[in-house]
């Protein structure tokens, strides 16, 4: 059974139909279980003001009472990674309703080189995209100049670049080693220590001084 914030999408705005589709459908489950309830994006609910009579009259007493039933599983998965010390300490308080029912499970080894691998290749080629711009803008002004300079040196218009693409070398990031220094920490807190290393002005000068381990390390250590 989904009661996910999407199944609501065709009443959106009508708050007494969502809470009365809710509130059936966690009497439907407690009237004949066993019954499996899935939540996708939970944390939309907990975070979007618009929800907030779902959470106050489904999500809490109703769901509180609900899960006493042994023969009914609740699984509620949230759409972005979370950190430790903000979001999930939000859904936390939030999902009183389901002590001793909440699991956060955390990423295994191989997730967490996906993890790493996906948000570092994000930001460098973010990077990337945006160096390749202003290339292209410093050629054409090259270009121009020369025309009109030398009208008859078109062609010979120096191609060169004013700033460095970042080729990624992952014999640099070793991922291996952060996946294993990162065991216990979230996708949310990886995603923050990237973003707190990685900065503009750090992959400006990423190709004389590339970034290390030992770099997001000392940063990790303080997102948990």
């Amino acid at each position: 059974m989904d009661i996910s914030p999407y199944s609501m999408k065709d009443i959106q705005g009508e708050t007494k139909k969502m809470v009365e589709r809710g509130q059936y459908a966690l009497k439907f489950a407690r009237d004949y279980g066993p019954v499996v309830m899935f939540i996708d994006s939970v944390d939309e609910y907990y975070t979007n003001k618009q929800w907030k009579n779902i959470v106050k009259k489904v999500l809490g007493k109703d769901m509180k009472k609900t899960l006493t039933f042994p023969q009914i599983l609740v699984i509620a998965t949230v759409h972005r990674p979370i950190s430790t010390k903000g979001d999930l300490k939000k859904l936390k308080k939030g999902f009183k309703s389901f002590a001793g029912k909440l699991f956060f499970p955390l990423p295994q080894f191989a997730e967490l080189k996906s993890i790493w691998q996906k948000y570092i290749e994000t930001k460098i080629n973010i990077h990337n995209s945006v160096v390749e711009e202003e290339n292209e803008k410093y050629r054409m002004d090259l270009i121009n100049t020369n025309s009109m300079n030398n009208p008859d040196l078109d062609d010979l218009a120096p191609i060169v670049n004013k700033f460095n693409i970042i080729d990624l070398n992952y014999g640099e990031f070793r991922i291996d080693s952060l996946a294993e220094v990162s065991y216990g920490y979230t996708g949310g807190s990886i995603r923050a220590c990237v973003e707190a290393v990685m900065t503009n002005k750090r992959l400006e000068i990423y190709n004389k001084m590339p970034i290390s381990v030992t770099d997001f390390v000392e940063k990790l250590s303080y997102t948990q």
